[in-house]
């Protein structure tokens, strides 16, 4: 049943707004702070107020035995029983000191009654519980009298002295009860103070809470807005930044910069689907053409003409090849896998001379490509494949954004050089062509992106703007790094780091 009682009042509590809950919760914590922090204070001071009724009471008891009749040692004398009339006597001595306020009763060492200023009020005599106590010590009871009002009952022990030239002495309790009327009318008005001052704090409360909730929780409500707004394609939006740096005020900041990014990375990725649309378009356009040409027979049984038409429509599946191998690579990089296949010792040297050997013939206008110190005898280990790529890929875009007239070149460094404290393998590729503002570089290494559209048409090639981002994927795969250096119109130098193949070391 209390578990079906929970459940349902979770049920409801998960359904109301966030800063109901919050009101909820400061409320309940308020409250019971309030509560318990009144109840301590009313208990306090009741124990106060009658501990101390209880001292004045004992010291009044002490007191007036002392003036009616000397207190003896235990050890002087010999204790006699106390007759009823002393008794009656000391007790009408006791009430002309004490007043009328204060009941007054003699009991004998075995608890039994010997006189009353009042018989109507007997209270503890003949207790049984209290005579088991510590008789040497002062105690205070709180009973309720016969019209159900509380009242002290204090009890104090003395020997009464009934012959000064034997010294005997009688051992008695004396009794004094006084009402704690104006004790529990104290406590009635503090704790009456008590209850309003707690309902006037959780009304203020109340009233300044929900605005205060309301205030702070309004970043999270117009991100609520402005995220619907944003899911339906207004990525332009965003969020007002609070002035306080708090938490609410970082969300805002991240989910801004969270916004913005994803902007970004729209923007290219429209502008990489245009761009490979083109690229697949204009191939597809010439391969439709001269398929068209072979099945119309316009080559008029040319043997030749008709192997031209297939060497161009062979070159182009190989650009479009390159394409898709490019896109399945960044998928990969999308996923966080480049698998790399039978790692092995791969010198530099040879790998690169096959790769200029390739570019040679993609780019046979670039008669200026120059290769340093390829029998370097520093090896790394990795995919030879994978590392084919990111060389082909580095020297395709010096060749496509250098005049036929620069200068490229291929150096393998001499020496192992350290980097985060291990040994790495460099390989630099620097030409001599348009170069990359400075504004730029630290994005180059990004997915779609490409520095100047107009860079990548006209005299230069078309690019996707895959090429470096790819590079930089297969890199840190093999646990190196790539890094860049431009200066714009006078080139640029990409440099590669590879771990060195341990036993090289």
């Amino acid at each position: 049943m209390i578990k079906k009682k929970t459940r349902w009042f979770h049920q409801i509590v998960e359904h109301l707004p966030l800063r109901w809950r919050l009101a909820i919760v400061s409320f309940g914590l308020l409250t019971i702070i309030l509560i318990t922090s009144g109840i301590i204070l009313s208990l306090t001071e009741e124990y106060t107020l009658i501990s101390n009724q209880a001292t004045v009471l004992s010291t009044q008891a002490s007191i007036v035995v002392g003036a009616n009749s000397p207190l003896l040692p235990k050890s002087s004398g010999q204790a006699q029983p106390l007759n009823s009339a002393l008794a009656s006597d000391l007790v009408k001595k006791i009430q002309n000191s004490l007043g009328r306020s204060v009941q007054i009763a003699i009991l004998s060492d075995d608890g039994k009654p010997l006189a009353y200023s009042d018989p109507r009020h007997p209270f503890l005599a003949g207790n049984k519980e209290f005579l088991k106590q510590d008789k040497s010590s002062t105690s205070y009871s709180l009973v309720s009298n016969a019209q159900g009002q509380r009242e002290m009952v204090v009890w104090y022990r003395a020997n009464v002295l009934l012959d000064k030239q034997t010294m005997d002495y009688a051992p008695v309790y004396l009794q004094l009860s006084t009402p704690t009327s104006q004790i529990d009318s104290v406590i009635a008005t503090t704790r009456l103070i008590q209850g309003l001052i707690t309902l006037v704090a959780l009304v203020i409360a109340g009233l300044l809470t929900l605005p205060l909730i309301r205030q702070a929780l309004r970043p999270l409500v117009e991100m609520e807005q402005v995220s619907g707004r944003i899911a339906d394609g207004e990525l332009s939006l965003r969020l007002r930044e609070p002035v306080a740096s708090d938490e609410v005020g970082r969300l805002a900041q991240a989910f801004n910069r969270m916004v913005a990014r994803l902007e970004k990375m729209l923007v290219r990725q429209k502008q990489f689907v245009a761009d490979v649309s083109h690229e697949l378009r204009t191939p597809l356009t010439g391969l439709s053409g001269s398929l068209e040409m072979l099945l119309l027979e316009a080559n008029n049984g040319d043997t030749e003409a008709a192997l031209r038409l297939m060497r161009g429509m062979y070159a182009v599946v190989e650009r479009m090849q390159l394409l898709v191998g490019d896109l399945l690579i960044l998928s990969r990089l999308d996923e966080g896998q480049i698998v790399l296949r039978r790692p092995r010792r791969v010198e530099p040297g040879p790998l690169i001379a096959e790769v200029c050997e390739q570019i040679w013939q993609q780019f046979p206008d670039h008669d200026h490509l120059e290769i340093h110190n390829l029998d370097a005898a520093w090896a790394t280990s990795g995919d030879p494949e994978q590392l084919r790529r990111v060389f082909h890929n580095l020297l395709e875009n010096a060749c496509k954004f250098t005049p036929p007239s620069g200068t490229i070149a291929i150096t393998v460094g001499n020496e192992p050089v350290k980097r985060q404290g291990k040994a790495m393998l460099c390989v630099q590729v620097r030409d001599s062509g348009i170069g990359i503002p400075e504004e730029a570089l630290e994005h180059v290494f990004e997915r779609f992106y490409r520095v100047d559209q107009s860079r990548t048409r006209g005299n230069a090639p078309g690019g996707s703007g895959l090429g470096l981002s790819i590079v930089d994927g297969i890199v840190r795969a093999h646990g190196g790094s790539v890094c860049i250096e431009s200066v714009l119109n006078r080139g640029t130098t990409v440099i590669v780091y590879l771990p060195v193949l341990e036993g090289d070391r």
